[in-house]
């Protein structure tokens, strides 16, 4: 652990950690971009991009900065290298699998917000799927990254202490698969059967451990978190391991981390330059097919 780190208490740090979670909610921005002279020039509509997730594909950074995230940065390339001319981000900060599916009716997340609000009122999966039926033939990528949160807010993980309650974790591992495999990828999947011929890909992103040199024993739970990520996207979606982008040595360079100034101090979420490294990875894994396991 080097000296810096060590300045870091516990818990200004893992005050973030509910990172995949805590934001303020920001209302009326919805993400959709589009460029009308990439579809003019096509003879068929522009393909359409669509994020769905926590705090990581929302883009959060501890700056304010929620315009240089994974999703939009990934955007970009696919504008570039393969025409793209959509993208709708209907992430949510905090969103839990069980909130992915059910939303937040009694509204008893105060930290959970959503770049659409629609989403905010409802839930990420019922207006995915609205969503994707209508524009199925035209979707071209839909990436998720849903469940970290699953742990951080049940206690799984004690936020002060790094201890890990295995009985928690197991617990929240069984409704994490379960909510991904009997119901979020079942039914995106048949959102986008909406369109018989669709040409779209549904990739599921896993996790990196942001307190891999803080609390080192959390490591081996985020590895098994990400197995069984890899297990639930089996037979509907592609899957693209992050993990092994973040190491001790870059944590400090590719996430805020390593801050030591509020807002920013000790906050887990990457840097415009980890979030550029995810958007890369994604892109090269589904479409230059390029893997690195992790």
């Amino acid at each position: 652990m080097s000296t810096r780190m060590k300045r870091f208490s516990l818990h200004s740090i893992l005050r973030l950690l509910v990172a995949a979670i805590s934001i303020p909610l920001l209302t009326g921005l919805f993400v959709l971009f589009t460029t009308g002279e990439a579809a003019a020039h096509a003879s068929h509509p522009a393909l359409q991009y669509v994020a769905l997730g926590d705090s990581l594909p929302f883009g959060y950074q501890p700056d304010n900065d929620f315009t240089h995230g994974y999703a939009s940065d990934l955007f970009q390339t696919l504008q570039t290298k393969q025409g793209y001319g959509t993208f709708a981000n209907f992430s949510c900060s905090d969103d839990t699998t069980a909130t992915f599916i059910n939303g937040d009716p009694t509204q008893s997340n105060s930290q959970r917000g959503c770049l659409v609000p629609e989403v905010q009122t409802s839930s990420q999966l019922s207006v995915a799927k609205a969503y994707l039926q209508v524009h199925a033939s035209d979707i071209g990528l839909v990436t998720l990254q849903i469940g970290i949160d699953d742990f951080l807010n049940s206690g799984a993980i004690n936020l002060t202490n790094c201890q890990v309650d295995p009985a928690i974790f197991n617990a929240q591992l069984t409704t994490v698969d379960t909510n991904l495999t009997q119901t979020i990828l079942p039914q995106l999947k048949q959102a986008l059967s909406a369109a018989p011929k669709h040409q779209a890909k549904l990739v599921l992103v896993d996790y990196f451990n942001p307190l891999q040199q803080l609390c080192p024993n959390t490591t081996a739970y985020i590895n098994t978190l990400n197995q069984h990520l890899k297990q639930d996207a089996h037979g509907y979606a592609a899957f693209v391991g992050i993990n092994h982008l973040f190491t001790t040595q870059n944590l400090c360079q590719l996430t805020w981390i390593c801050n030591d100034l509020p807002p920013t101090l000790g906050d887990i979420h990457p840097r415009d330059e980890g979030y550029a490294l995810i958007a890369d990875t994604i892109y090269n894994r589904i479409f230059c097919h390029r893997e690195i396991e992790d």
